[in-house]
């Protein structure tokens, strides 16, 4: 970014002091807010952050409205106002957005919004500003890099589900999670929910934990984005964004997964789900990557289980056999839920929580994908995906 570029956002800073006065009609922004589940692994004592302790970690709080009215179309600026004690950023104000200011401000006030304009037009002209889109490389997604928490399956195959990932957190595995563009993976809000980020590192290329071979990576993770509706007391919203630092290259047999079409509740249908979770409930943690089909409930069919029917929320999907004997466990939670469509793979739940491992009468619960596209969509711009 050149110094005239630098000098220009500096004087829209200064000129938002002067305008703060000014009424904004339905500016975004974003806050900052500074586990116990039964399928986290609990073999690392170290992943266990302290409860009380609510505001030490610094982690994103996103709000499910946050963004509607910005960034829609046409080129960006950004807004502020005045807070007593600092400038606030109120997020990406939008060609769009300017047309209604025009409307709405009185002739005093327009000259703001012809500063918005010709700040515009500079920014346009100004090739070095790094918000230029960028071209993502062609790929496909949910597809098997080979040729053709799990209790009661069986070793996958290499590459099989190539987007899979496991997190550490000091250096101890307890939890998974999937790749669905070059920048993020989904896991369960409580994987990440109180944890200090700079301790957790993502591992993508792992068939097998701790037998590294010349795709396995670890990343570091740049800030994770933990659904705001989340509740630990019924594990509502279980669901989580890991940014990574740095971008997964989707050149060799790393690929994403497909995210779910919007609207089916996928009743009856069978779905894979994978993890590196005890095989046995209590057991040791699996070090090769362990798959088990199981079928999909309907929430009707899940409110008829063992389950108090109020637990299952419509944000929540379950799989798993009324019979027991096939079941995620504790380490899988935040990996994904799979059911296979004309060869490709869509992630349609993430592991959350369940009573034992497939204990009869008791499925495996899941948080249910496609309740979440906008969210994931409007969370995950300027990444690329497939």
């Amino acid at each position: 970014m050149n110094k005239y570029a630098v000098t220009v956002i500096n004087l829209l800073v200064c000129v938002s002091v002067v305008y703060s006065n000014v009424n904004y009609p339905k500016l975004s922004g974003y806050s900052n807010k500074n586990w116990n589940n039964q399928r986290v692994s609990h073999n690392n004592a170290n992943a266990h952050p302290n409860a009380n302790n609510q505001d030490k970690y610094n982690v994103n709080n996103y709000n499910d409205n946050a963004n509607k009215d910005s960034n829609k179309n046409g080129d960006s600026a950004r807004g502020f106002k005045k807070s007593p004690s600092d400038l606030v950023d109120l997020g990406l104000v939008t060609s769009k957005n300017i047309e209604d200011l025009e409307k709405k401000l009185g002739t005093t006030q327009r000259t703001f919004v012809e500063w918005i304009q010709n700040i515009q037009n500079i920014v346009r002209s100004t090739t070095t500003i790094a918000s230029i889109p960028k071209e993502c490389p062609k790929c496909t997604c949910g597809t098997s890099s080979i040729p053709n928490r799990i209790v009661g399956g069986h070793d996958a195959e290499m590459y099989q589900f190539p987007w899979m990932a496991y997190l550490t957190y000091g250096g101890k595995f307890y939890c998974a999670a999937c790749i669905i563009s070059d920048r993020f993976l989904l896991t369960a809000a409580h994987c990440v929910d109180r944890f200090d980020t700079f301790k957790i590192l993502v591992h993508v290329g792992d068939f097998e934990r701790g037998n590294k071979t010349c795709k396995s990576k670890a990343y570091r993770v740049e800030s994770v984005i933990k659904h705001s509706g989340y509740s630990l007391l019924n594990y509502n919203n279980d669901i989580a964004l890991i940014k990574i630092i740095g971008k997964v290259q989707f050149e060799g047999p790393i690929k994403p997964v497909c995210l779910p079409e919007r609207g089916s509740t996928f009743a009856g249908q069978n779905a894979s789900v994978t993890g590196w979770g005890a095989i046995e409930e209590s057991g040791v943690l699996a070090t090769k990557l362990q798959e088990v089909v199981v079928p999909i409930m309907s929430n009707n069919e899940c409110r008829g289980t063992k389950y108090p029917p109020k637990r299952i929320t419509d944000n929540m999907l379950c799989a798993g056999f009324l019979d027991g004997g096939k079941d995620s466990c504790q380490g899988d939670s935040g990996g994904p839920l799979h059911v296979l469509k004309d060869q490709t793979y869509q992630v349609v739940g993430i592991v959350s929580w369940g009573e034992g491992c497939a204990v009869p009468g008791y499925p495996g619960v899941y948080s249910r994908v496609n309740r979440y596209i906008t969210w994931i969509e409007r969370n995950t711009r300027g990444s690329c995906f497939c």
